[in-house]
């Protein structure tokens, strides 16, 4: 317990550090208003919504009732990781809670860092990526274009998505190190 108050220690300092301001600042004004085209106009807020945890939690609902056996314990395992990351995310959110770049929609649990949608598609992007390797870098480019629609949309800065993109990969890890247990629970 005590490493993990560390842990959220030092994550609320650096954040709070004028050099990490000053990184977020520089590479969200690049992305936020330098990437300014049409192609990134239609293309980043449309991605933006696959970060949601709706779209995930009711892609892993049609497969685990429609699907194949792997494909229900793929859901099976993708809901338990996104449980878990989405806790800690949120928790967090509650801690630091950092205004949003644009300062709208702001509230404690609405607070930006770290974000929640960069963190949903991480997981899914690890766990997914685990079961069905094929698949590994289209999930982790659709990842990627969450993050950075979040910063482009004027969500988050990027420390945020940077943060939520690690614990999204390591609630992944977790989770397919844990797989076996996770499965044998008869969820």
């Amino acid at each position: 317990m005590f490493r993990i108050i560390s842990i959220i220690c030092v994550i609320i300092t650096l954040v709070s550090a004028n050099w990490v301001n000053d990184f977020d600042n520089s590479i969200y004004d690049q992305i936020h208003l330098r990437w300014q085209s049409e192609f990134c106009d239609f293309y980043f807020p449309a991605v933006t919504h696959l970060g949601d945890a709706e779209f995930y939690l009711s892609a892993n609902l049609a497969l685990f009732c429609f699907g194949d056996k792997k494909m229900k314990d793929s859901a099976k395992l993708s809901s338990v990781g996104l449980i878990g990351t989405m806790l800690t995310t949120q928790t967090l959110k509650c801690i630091v809670d950092r205004p949003r770049p644009e300062h709208t929609d702001y509230s404690c649990c609405k607070s930006s860092f770290p974000s929640g949608h960069t963190t949903a598609a991480f997981t899914l992007a690890y766990i997914y990526g685990a079961q069905y390797p094929k698949y590994r870098v289209p999930l982790y480019a659709l990842a990627v274009s969450v993050a950075l629609s979040r910063i482009y949309v004027g969500k988050h800065y990027p420390t945020d998505v940077i943060i939520g993109a690690s614990i999204g990969t390591v609630g992944g890890i977790v989770v397919i190190h844990n797989k076996d247990f996770i499965l044998s629970l008869g969820l």
